[in-house]
């Protein structure tokens, strides 16, 4: 029988084994079937002081994902450094990792640029440009409301604002994929995306009955390399 105390010690000596990974879209073979661009941590999804700098960049980025997204760049840097504080390391290599992870949150803190805070929300039913119309036909959401969350893919730098009024005329106005889809550019992950299609369906269409699908056809009819049943699965993660 474990005790309480060795249950503790074996937590704290894979620790840093569970926390220095990242997830990988990778294909999963499972009892003989190949399923395709599953979500998963593998071998490859390990951190060694070898591949930090390869996956650094998208290690932070999953890492404040976990976060509540009202809170800013700053906030979210500070409670990883006390993660990092009660982390227990068992080998040196941990250890080089929990210090370059350290240094590297904290050179994020350092240079405010790489940090911005969140820019102020546009108010409910005015749009950001005058230059732009297009009409909801998709659901009841006022047009406004509609463009100025997907703006979001374009403050992130994903969309170009012709794209975005592109998108909303043929995905709201005549509710019909275009010949050739979207392409969103250097996404930090596929998680990041499903994230604003999905509280656009959860927190502003008000997650409507027995619809979700719909929802998530706006992204997947849309957009290339966004398979639906994969991202049905996991659209709210």
């Amino acid at each position: 029988m474990i005790t309480d105390e060795k249950r503790k010690k074996i937590l704290e000596q894979l620790a840093d084994f569970s926390f220095f990974q990242i997830e990988v879209v990778e294909d999963l073979e499972f009892e003989g079937k190949v399923y395709k661009d599953v979500k998963q941590r593998n071998n490859n999804s390990i951190l060694t002081p070898y591949n930090w700098e390869q996956h650094k960049d998208t290690f932070f980025n999953q890492r404040l994902e976990k976060y509540s997204e009202s809170y800013t760049v700053k906030e979210k840097i500070n409670l990883e450094l006390k993660c990092l504080e009660n982390l227990y390391t068992n080998t040196t290599d941990y250890e080089i990792l929990k210090q370059r992870y350290k240094d590297f949150l904290q050179s994020k803190i350092d240079s405010p640029q790489e940090t911005p805070e969140p820019q102020e929300k546009p108010q409910p039913g005015k749009t950001e440009t005058a230059n732009f119309n297009f009409t909801n036909n998709f659901d009841d959401i006022k047009e406004a409301d509609v463009y100025n969350h997907f703006k979001k893919l374009v403050d992130k730098r994903m969309l170009t604002n012709e794209e975005l009024n592109e998108y909303l005329l043929k995905a709201f106005q005549e509710k019909t994929p275009p010949e050739n889809l979207f392409k969103l550019n250097n996404p930090r992950s596929k998680s990041e995306v499903r994230k604003v299609f999905h509280y656009y369906f959860k927190s502003i269409a008000q997650s409507p009955h027995g619809k979700q699908s719909q929802y998530v056809r706006l992204l997947t009819d849309y957009f290339e390399g966004y398979k639906f049943q994969t991202t049905k699965t996991n659209f709210s993660k």
